[in-house]
């Protein structure tokens, strides 16, 4: 959608034959959403163009004295692009200033909008997709059937029911057993892509979002709410601050995350023997080595039993502490 507006605006730069500084500090404030405060708009050239601020400042007065800026008077005057001089139509404008906004609003989970980029998300992305949920039915999710076919994965993550509240508890169950009864008589390739996991990771904080390697979404909406559907869902690329901060939270979740026992009981029992493994051969190591102490034998044999248990101990907590990278 940003295309054509992108190249409207390059164009109508280039026809200019600016210098090359003022041509990328006209793109920098034209594509500004509301202007740059006047005494800052030199350091913000700057950062982004890594040239000094006194070679930014002379680059905006230049434009300035072309009448290619303009400035707004207030209590902080800002200086904006000066379009009709750029020849930009006003229709297109807003559409150009959009292109400085890192992530996309698509409104209500529940929204045409939202439904239609979540299938196409389920549609198009070849990689895992970790998909974070309080209690959601099986069936918003319309295009699982067939990405499961094509043989690629998706993994939903829940809270434990103790984390929920109270009085949803039932409803929870219930959301729960027609996930099971739906992976139990799917095809098999659901049972082999799919995961439905339990993390106590999986906070409000994430609920309704989803994670894939090339972008998040995320469900903004009040913690006191009815219902995550009051919220507004927002996707951000990788490479951006929001993407890293839910990649984050996946990247925890997904650490501790169970598969329900009643679907893939050979996965839930792996996932407890890794970890306490471990943990109760240092403890054993532990108890050997006090035991030696109590009956006066002291030396190298308890020092090495000892060592060994502290490594035990410590490998136990960095296999369950050490959360591993989700795209490699």
């Amino acid at each position: 959608m940003t295309g054509p507006q992108t190249d409207l605006l390059t164009t109508m730069i280039a026809r200019l034959d600016l210098p090359g500084l003022e041509a990328k500090a006209l793109e920098i404030v034209a594509r500004d959403p509301i202007g740059m405060i006047e005494s800052d708009a030199g350091s913000q050239v700057a950062s982004q163009t890594n040239r000094s601020r006194a070679d930014c400042d002379r680059a905006l007065l230049g434009l300035a004295g072309r009448g290619l800026l303009l400035r707004i008077d207030s209590d902080q005057p800002r200086l904006i692009a000066a379009y009709d001089a750029l020849g930009i139509p006003a229709d297109q404008r807003q559409l150009i200033v959009a292109k400085s906004q890192v992530y996309q609003m698509l409104g209500h989970p529940h929204s045409p909008a939202a439904m239609q980029t979540l299938k196409r998300t389920f549609e198009e992305s070849i990689e895992t997709i970790y998909i974070g949920m309080e209690i959601t039915e099986i069936g918003v999710f319309s295009a699982l059937e067939s990405r499961s076919d094509a043989g690629r994965q998706t993994f939903f993550l829940m809270p434990p029911k103790s984390q929920v509240n109270p009085q949803r508890r039932e409803h929870y169950d219930e959301i729960v057993d027609g996930w099971v009864k739906f992976l139990k008589k799917g095809r098999s390739h659901l049972r082999d892509n799919v995961r439905l996991c339990i993390s106590k990771e999986v906070t409000q904080d994430i609920y309704t979002s989803a994670l894939t390697r090339h972008h998040a979404r995320i469900d903004v909406y009040a913690f006191g709410a009815d219902s995550t559907r009051t919220g507004q869902i927002l996707q951000a690329p990788s490479q951006s601050s929001l993407y890293s901060l839910v990649y984050a939270k996946y990247r925890l979740a997904w650490a501790t995350a169970v598969p329900i026992f009643w679907i893939w009981p050979l996965e839930w029992f792996q996932f407890y023997v890794k970890r306490l493994w471990a943990l109760a051969l240092g403890l054993f190591l532990l108890a050997i080595a006090a035991l030696l102490q109590r009956t006066h034998h002291h030396g190298f044999a308890d020092s090495i039993i000892a060592c060994a248990a502290v490594n035990f101990l410590t490998q136990f907590w960095l296999t369950t502490r050490a959360p591993k990278e989700l795209y490699q």
